[in-house]
């Protein structure tokens, strides 16, 4: 087979790119005053240029060429492929039905004779799997649900358990708030009766503080009237004893002369009144006179 730079043609030989090694690469310029060397420097490098441009064409040409032929062989090679697949895919699909039925049988099968053992497991906990969907475990999967339906076992009880304690968390809650209840409405009875008990007292001695009162308050007037009629009675006696004694029978004449009657109904009693009256009546102008 040929090397693929076999089947690559450049106009640029490998005895051409010798040649040029030979003859450019010695050019030099010796300096600012070397205008032939520097001539010759730039005439080779233009050339040289020059032939690097052809190569650059070239390739562009060649590969050009080359990408246009890789997609004619890649456009009928997926032509062929697709016919292929079609076919072959045709015969992997038809030939995994039958692979997958053996397959899926031998597996019912070896779980078929675990069913016992996983029954027993379930029971364990208190579970049940229908048996169409244990067929379909494998052990991995198996120990999964199991572990899973156990987790949900024990969280159930949790869950039961932490209720019942709240349940009776609850009820000794309320049997504590009852006795305080009861306890509490006894204190209040207890201290609304001495409440009362006090209240009563207060006003009994409240009662007998204003009795006392009232009476030391009657005794204060009694004695200042007493002592008023007293003083009274002492001007009087001072004032009588001062007045001279016709003044003092004209004030006793006024005194007989407005005494008042009896009304009396029978003659008897009219003639009485009636002499007492002229008797009266006498001794007052007596008195008068005197």
């Amino acid at each position: 087979m040929k090397n693929i730079t076999d089947l690559v043609e450049y106009s640029v030989t490998d005895a051409a790119l010798e040649s040029y090694r030979a003859e450019f690469l010695p050019l030099t310029i010796k300096g600012l005053d070397d205008h032939e060397g520097y001539e010759k420097v730039k005439e080779a490098r233009l050339f040289i240029k020059g032939e690097r441009v052809n190569v650059e064409k070239k390739r562009v040409e060649l590969k050009a060429q080359s990408l246009e032929y890789g997609r004619a062989v890649d456009a009928e090679a997926k032509r062929i492929t697709s016919a292929i697949l079609e076919v072959e895919e045709h015969l992997i699909a038809e030939q995994k039905k039958i692979d997958d039925e053996v397959a899926r049988i031998e597996f019912e099968k070896r779980q078929r004779e675990k069913l016992p053992e996983r029954t027993a497991r379930l029971a364990e906990i208190g579970a049940e799997v229908p048996e169409a969907t244990l067929l379909k475990l494998d052990d991995t999967t198996f120990d999964s649900l199991l572990n899973s339906l156990t987790a949900e076992k024990l969280e159930k009880q949790r869950l039961a358990q932490e209720e019942t304690e709240r349940a009776q968390r609850l009820a000794q809650e309320r049997i504590e708030a009852e006795k305080k209840a009861i306890e509490d409405k006894r204190i209040a009875e207890e201290r609304e009766k001495q409440h009362q008990a006090e209240v009563e007292q207060a006003r009994k001695e409240a009662a007998e503080q204003a009795r006392l009162q009232a009476e030391i308050e009657a005794k204060r007037k009694e004695d200042e009237r007493l002592a008023a009629e007293a003083a009274a009675k002492a001007d009087a006696e001072r004032i009588e004893a001062e007045r001279p004694d016709k003044e003092k029978l004209g004030r006793f004449a006024d005194i007989l002369a407005h005494l008042p009657f009896p009304e009396v109904t029978s003659k008897k009693a009219q003639a009485k009144v009636a002499k007492a009256k002229r008797c009266i009546d006498e001794i007052v102008s007596d008195l008068w006179a005197a």
